[in-house]
């Protein structure tokens, strides 16, 4: 019988946990989850950025509006 890959992982975690020890475990399963994590990272950061940006002009759209409308109503409040 050929030994798969899945016993093979089973074996290299029980040789590291003899190793390390359980505080090697945590310490390994910590690091995968920062790897995971910063793989998946840009997948939640562009659309934080896409929709900043959208907000960001959104936002310069309605201060020239209130520019134009303070503008406006300095000038017909000067005129007699």
């Amino acid at each position: 019988m050929q030994p798969n890959i899945f016993d093979d992982f089973i074996k290299a975690i029980q040789k590291f946990s003899s190793d390390y020890g359980i505080l090697g475990l945590i310490v390994l399963a910590f690091v995968i989850m920062l790897m995971v994590l910063w793989i998946f990272l840009p997948f939640a950061v562009y659309p934080l950025h896409a929709s900043i940006r959208r907000c960001s002009r959104e936002l310069r759209v309605l201060n020239r509006k209130i520019d134009q409308l303070i503008m406006n109503t300095s000038v017909e409040s000067k005129k007699p």
